[in-house]
């Protein structure tokens, strides 16, 4: 298969294959409540909303976490009187070490903002902390998507301050690309029954590096994500994504292997502890079904999203999907999350 050098650029941001069978997971890594910030009140976050949204307060900048600058959210909260405010959070692409909260407030998205206020909904978006670029710690992206669920935590802490009224235990998480893996660790994690709906667009079917190979060997034999990574020369860049010094530990070291387990998604029972609906949009538009060529193409094929869309037909979640090589089309994000949230 022809490879370009670039794959392996967003290759340390995003998944991957193994072969070996690992060893047995470490234990749950635990949240640590103290991590969270103590708000009492929200109006020291109001502010001018970068877009018109009406019938709504906008807050911006409120810290969920103690230990990263990058913990931070924006929220729309309904002004009107009613019931208690579902919520929907969303989480910006990037690749796990770019992007910004503020880039889906566009013009582009204002009408789908207004879409969830109007039906008294609460809107999030939200920064998480970015993968270091040297970081042997045994983490490596964990440390960016544990911060879903200490984002989930420090908003039902809130969820009953003055003018906030939200209702945590229905909420909806929505992402693109590495925001999309940010939503699936959250659907996934111990608050997947509060979670009513996850929106999937241009998403990777697994966040372990050494899985990429599951997905796309039974198509195409020859690929071989760490022999591709060796050969253009960042294997370094693969290891690091996942808090490793040398490939070796990626498949020896039992904290870095445990930690695996928990982001690769592919798994019998992955879906086990999320039952809410899910809508799944595949990357790649406009691109042939075939044999990836670029790194765009490798990260956002069709058959991440086909992986996700058959397990999630296996676990008997509620789906709908647009998957061009399936000749599958869905909704748009915002019919299908207000669908699902409606109470």
């Amino acid at each position: 298969m022809k490879t370009v050098k670039t794959i392996f650029l967003l290759l340390a941001i995003m998944i991957m294959s193994c072969t070996a069978e690992p060893p047995t997971p470490t234990p749950d890594l635990e949240l640590v409540t103290a991590d969270l910030v103590t708000i009492t009140n929200m109006a020291p976050y109001l502010a001018t909303s970068p877009i018109t949204i009406t019938g709504a307060l906008y807050y911006k900048d409120v810290p969920y976490g103690a230990s990263g600058t990058r913990q931070k959210f924006d929220i729309y909260v309904p002004t009107a009187v009613g019931e208690d405010s579902p919520v929907i959070v969303y989480f910006h692409g990037g690749s796990y070490q770019s992007g910004d909260k503020g880039d889906f407030l566009v013009a582009s998205n204002q009408s789908e903002i207004q879409e969830y206020i109007d039906e008294n909904m609460a809107f999030v978006t939200s920064n998480y902390t970015f993968i270091q670029s040297s970081n042997a710690d045994g983490l490596g992206v964990y440390t960016s998507l544990e911060d879903g669920p200490k984002l989930y935590e420090q908003l039902t802490s809130i969820q009953n301050l003055s003018s906030m009224n939200l209702n945590m235990s229905r909420t909806a998480v929505a992402g693109g690309s590495s925001g999309a893996g940010m939503a699936q660790f959250l659907a996934y994690s111990k608050y997947g029954p509060v979670i009513k709906a996850i929106s999937l667009d241009a998403l990777q079917a697994t966040n372990d590096i050494l899985k990429y190979d599951d997905i796309f060997q039974p198509t195409w034999p020859t690929f071989d994500i760490v022999t591709e990574a060796t050969n253009a020369g960042l294997l370094t860049t693969l290891v690091n994504f996942h808090g490793g010094a040398v490939i070796g530990d990626l498949t020896s070291d039992p904290n870095i292997v445990g930690v695996r387990a928990k982001v690769e998604y592919l798994s019998p029972g992955t879906l086990d502890s999320y039952n809410g609906a899910m809508r799944i949009v595949a990357g790649n538009v406009g691109v042939a079904f075939g044999p990836p060529t670029s790194y765009t193409e490798i990260v956002h094929h069709q058959l991440h999203a086909i992986a996700t869309y058959n397990n999630a037909v296996a676990n008997s979640n509620s789906v709908i999907a647009e998957i061009p090589h399936l000749n599958l089309t869905c909704s748009p994000r915002y019919k299908f999350i207000i669908g699902e949230l409606a109470l």
